[in-house]
């Protein structure tokens, strides 16, 4: 299949769950549901604690439950030519959770899980504090992009934004990300690297 083309219905995205599993899932078949969080469980629970700066596995095991609460509401309506990517449209639903239990307050940056990073991940502590500073939206967007490859539409549309937008605050949030790394680099100022 060439690139940019639409993907065939057989074929499964390597982030996605089998097209069998959605539908059964869709009908409300309990396995197929138990199978479509536990595949979507770890990415999930990722953004969560990255996007709301928290460690704290309560937190977010209670808005990861209510994110897939919403998803498996809705999921009979779920469309896959419509809304792309299943893995899209739980991380959209997972965002909006997110963003409504903040209430629009900036999550208070702490030992978090952008604090801690992941192994290869290649972050360090400056640029993490300076990721968990961001504004929330922009973090979003950042977290969407960069840690789960979504397209610039599917962004626009987990904030309910434009296109232009979702550039606007990936821009400016890399180069807050960009220039705490300059900051925080230990071979800055450093003459024996």
């Amino acid at each position: 299949m060439e690139p940019g083309s639409r993907r065939e219905e057989a074929e499964v995205e390597p982030n996605e769950i089998d097209d069998l599993t959605l539908r059964r899932a869709q009908r409300g078949e309990e396995r197929a549901a138990h199978d479509l969080i536990a595949h979507y469980q770890g990415p999930v629970f990722a953004l969560l604690g990255r996007l709301l700066c928290t460690s704290r596995r309560r937190d977010v095991e209670a808005l990861a439950a209510e994110t897939f609460l919403r998803v498996l509401r809705d999921l009979p309506r779920f469309c896959i030519v419509r809304a792309a990517r299943l893995s899209s449209f739980v991380l959209t639903v997972a965002t909006r959770v997110a963003l409504g239990k903040a209430g629009g307050r900036r999550p208070r940056a702490g030992a978090g899980a952008l604090d801690r990073g992941e192994p290869g991940d290649g972050l360090d502590a400056a640029v993490r504090r300076a990721a968990a500073s961001l504004p929330l939206e922009s973090r979003a967007a950042l977290l969407l992009r960069d840690y789960h490859h979504l397209e610039l539409q599917e962004i626009a549309r987990a904030l309910e934004i434009d296109v232009g937008e979702v550039r606007t605050r990936l821009r400016e949030a890399r180069a807050a990300v960009r220039g705490a790394a300059a900051a925080g680099s230990p071979r800055a100022g450093a003459g024996d690297g």
